[in-house]
Parts: C-alpha cells; structure tokens; sequence
C-alpha cells in the first residue's frame, strides 16, 4: 500500500503527524482483513506491506473487494488517498518473498494510472517491456520551448516527449529514469543560464528525487509544467534584467560627470532606486556607488595623460566638486594620491 502523492503529503502533515498517519494505515490494514485470515502489517519504506495467511484464500475477486475496503476506510478516517498492489497467493512460506516482489511491481507497471488505484499483479502481466529509448530531440524541443518562455508550447513539447516513451506498454522505472533526465536538463539549463537554481528547484536536490519518485505519473507531469514554467519566467526576467541594466550603464556612462545619484538613474530608466541596487548585485556583483566612483575614477586616470590638465579640472570634469573628496576616493580605487599617479 501506498499512500497517494506522498511527498506532498508529508509536506503537509509534518514529519511527526505522518507518522502517525502511517500507524492510523496499519491498524486500518490489519482490522479490515481480519475476517479473511491472520493478518499483519509493518511499514517498509514508507509503504505499508500487509501478510494475509488463511486456510483458505479467497479468489481474487474477494481480496480486491476487502483491498476496496481499505482505501474506503482511509479516505473516510484518515482523510487521504492509498494505492494498493495484490501479489500473488502462494502455499510455502517461500513464496513471500515473490508475492511482495509481484505485489511493488504491480503499482509500479501502473503508476501512470493515477491515485486511488487497486492493481492485481495476476491480472497486470500483459507482456509489457521494460525498455524505452530516450527521446533527445523531444528533450531539446522541450528545452528551446522553456527558453523562448512559450507557455503553450512547453505544453505541446512536454505532452510529445512522455509519449514517446510510450507508457502504456513500459514499466515504471525506464519512464522514470527518462522523467528524472528531462527534469535535470531543465537543472542544467539553469546552470547554463545562471539563474539561482534554489529558487526554482530548492535546496534539496534528494527531496526533489524522492517527491518524483513518489508521484503518479499526473503529478510528476505536473511538478515538471510548474518547473518548466518557473525556469521560463526566471529567464524571461533576466532578459529584461539584462535590457534594464544596459540602460542604466548607458546613463552613468554618458552623464557620469554630472551630480548623479541611484534616485537619478532610476526616474531616468522608470524603476525604482532598491531595484537598481538588485541589478548591480546581480549582474556586477557590487553597488551602483562602487561603480559611479570607479567609472569617474578610470576617467580620471585618462585625463591624467594630459600632463598640463590642473587636479582641480579634472575632478570637476569627472563629477567631483569637492577636490578633498576627490583625492580620498581616488586613493582608494587606486592605492595613490593623484599626484603619486600622475608621477608614475
């Protein structure tokens, strides 16, 4: 048994609560298949595993009947949704370790069903194939939608790419690998584009993994349009960060002579003044002052070639009105006194 979507609905309750949640499914296991036979219950990796030992099993019909029981009973009294998987009945006590084998298998040939599923391994053997080629020219189709931030084709190419891996005749685990490698190549992207890949994927790279794994095929698609789609919007405001930011270099570039501040370049560019100071720490790593004095300062430096131009001119030519100031914030950006310059 599984518990429907489990990573968000751990996300949800809470570590403690869930586990409470999870001893809540076992009695329900337990009490709902007493009248078939011995019955016990543990949890193996956040599944729940139930034993069923009779004199006489029933068929299958019955235990499905009995497996209904149980998601009714938890839907009911605990609030949340299982999928459960059947192995099949075997007389030795051997046989345990195959019926649990076929029981996991079960789920996993059909995860793609949805939440709230009840799947006979018996009855699910259709000579399915565990093989699935990956589709890398859907994945770079995928990838050039999320740049190009077309919501609508993100869509369309994420839809061709899952069904090219045909899930209707693969098992879980090559469409899963192909998931998780599309998923990354969105990770990658990021990388590429540097764009602060823990606002969009988080810190935990391994939680990520896990929720994927945990997921009906319905919400790992639907983790993969809200990622695809929070990489295109981050792209699309670096884009427009980056048209914003050469506007502000223009400015200071063509008026850095003036008496400017950070208010001036913002009303010149219509943003506001905290969001210039974001542009220069993202993009240069240092402040819009940093910057203003640097650009004057390097203009400084080339005056300085002219032998007969006065220190006082070339302060006020560069912005500076103040000639005292002016030597404090040359010193600084450049370990020297002007006249220490200019001698060199």
């Amino acid at each position: 048994m599984q518990i429907d979507n489990f990573h968000s609905f751990q996300q949800r309750v809470g570590d403690e609560d869930v586990e409470l949640y999870k001893y809540g499914l076992k009695n329900i296991a337990e009490e709902t298949l007493a009248p078939l036979g011995m019955c016990a219950a543990f949890e193996h990796n956040d599944d729940l595993i139930a034993l069923l030992n009779a004199e006489e099993m029933p068929d299958s019909e019955a235990i499905d009947r009995y497996a209904q029981r149980i998601q009714q009973n938890a839907e009911t009294y605990l609030k949340f949704t299982v999928s459960i998987g059947i192995g099949s009945v075997g007389a030795e006590i051997g046989h345990l370790r195959l019926s649990y084998q076929e029981a996991a298998r079960a789920l996993d040939m059909r995860f793609y069903m949805g939440d709230r599923k009840i799947v006979d391994y018996m009855e699910s053997v259709d000579g399915e194939t565990d093989r699935t080629s990956y589709p890398f020219a859907l994945e770079k189709a995928f990838i050039q939608a999320v740049m190009h931030g077309e919501e609508g084709a993100i869509r369309e190419q994420l839809q061709a790419f899952l069904q090219a891996l045909r899930p209707e005749s693969a098992s879980k685990e090559p469409v899963l690998n192909s998931i998780f490698s599309l998923f990354f190549a969105l990770y990658r992207l990021c990388i590429e584009k540097n764009v602060n890949v823990q606002e969009v994927f988080g810190r935990d790279l391994a939680g990520i993994t896990h929720m994927l794994a945990r997921s009906s095929l319905e919400g790992i698609v639907q983790a993969l349009d809200e990622t695809a789609r929070l990489v295109a919007a981050q792209l699309n405001a670096k884009k427009n960060g980056n048209k914003l930011f050469d506007a502000v270099i223009a400015y200071i570039r063509n008026n850095y002579s003036k008496d400017i501040s950070r208010e001036t370049v913002a009303r010149e560019v219509f943003i506001t003044p905290g969001y210039v100071s974001l542009l220069f720490k993202q993009q240069l790593q240092t402040s819009f002052l940093d910057y203003l004095h640097q650009t004057r300062i390097d203009q400084a430096c080339r005056l300085f070639e002219d032998s007969g131009a006065r220190i006082a001119d070339v302060a006020h030519e560069v912005g500076y009105q103040d000639e005292k100031y002016f030597f404090q914030v040359f010193k600084k950006y450049k370990g020297m006194t002007p006249n220490q310059y200019r001698n060199q």
